[in-house]
């Protein structure tokens, strides 16, 4: 969509070189727009100033399409961009009751460019938060077809006190996307992380390796009870 609305925008822009050419005069390559106006020699007309002044008080609008490309990377099912993203996790582990306890949390994210910095951030941070939802919490439970947990009671989510103290996020920007400027989407990218971050500091911390999320402690005592390795009471990684 940022791809079509850049177009609609130059698009627009043409038309409004055109205009200035009509109502001021001269040839409308002699124009262009600079500093949010329209240029012609040394003089300068708003956009509103132009528009208003066309004859029978004429509006103008332009559309803008983009089409993706197919790209000849297969492993992303030829999508013509992907935004990968890293992370860490610091957790503790309570060997006597199985609960995980994200201490410490990071995540770099390929933004390509990112056009709108506080939203970008949002959106990496919010994905994370998902993540420790499907990583520690997230589960639907059925019993013969019959689901078990559809309220807000059973299904658990992340509460504030599940985040991190310290969750820090940053981006990559090398202008490489294929959107405007060379972004790329960040809508998912902050959402995959946290498993096998978390997963991976739990088998730091304690020696078990969990094969499934979400890292509930009733996982995590099973396969404690079912490993060999013998660990202190409580545990970090």
């Amino acid at each position: 969509m940022g791809n079509a609305v850049r177009a609609a925008c130059e698009n627009l822009i043409q038309e409004l070189v055109e205009a200035a050419s009509e109502v001021k005069g001269g040839d409308p390559s002699g124009w262009q727009v600079m500093g949010g106006e329209l240029r012609s020699g040394g003089n300068g007309y708003s956009f509103a100033e132009i528009v208003s002044a066309l004859p029978g008080g004429a509006q103008l609008t332009a559309t803008g399409q983009y089409t993706r490309t197919r790209s000849g990377d297969t492993s992303f099912g030829g999508h013509d961009h992907w935004a990968p993203s890293a992370a860490a996790a610091e957790v503790e582990v309570d060997c006597e009751t199985g609960e995980v306890r994200v201490l410490r949390y990071a995540i770099a994210a390929d933004a390509g460019r990112a056009l709108h910095r506080n939203s970008a951030k949002g959106q990496i941070e919010g994905g994370a938060v998902m993540g420790f939802g499907l990583a520690l919490f997230e589960e639907v439970a059925y019993d013969e077809g019959q689901l078990l947990n559809a309220d807000a009671f059973q299904y658990r989510l992340p509460l504030m006190r599940d985040i991190p103290n310290i969750l820090s996020s940053s981006m990559v920007e090398n202008g490489d996307g294929p959107g405007p400027f060379g972004a790329k989407g960040l809508a998912q990218v902050g959402i995959p992380g946290p498993a096998p971050a978390i997963g991976n500091a739990i088998y730091d911390a304690i020696g078990v390796r969990l094969r499934s999320t979400p890292f509930t402690p009733e996982k995590v005592l099973r396969a404690l009870r079912g490993g060999d390795r013998r660990v202190e009471p409580t545990a970090a990684g």
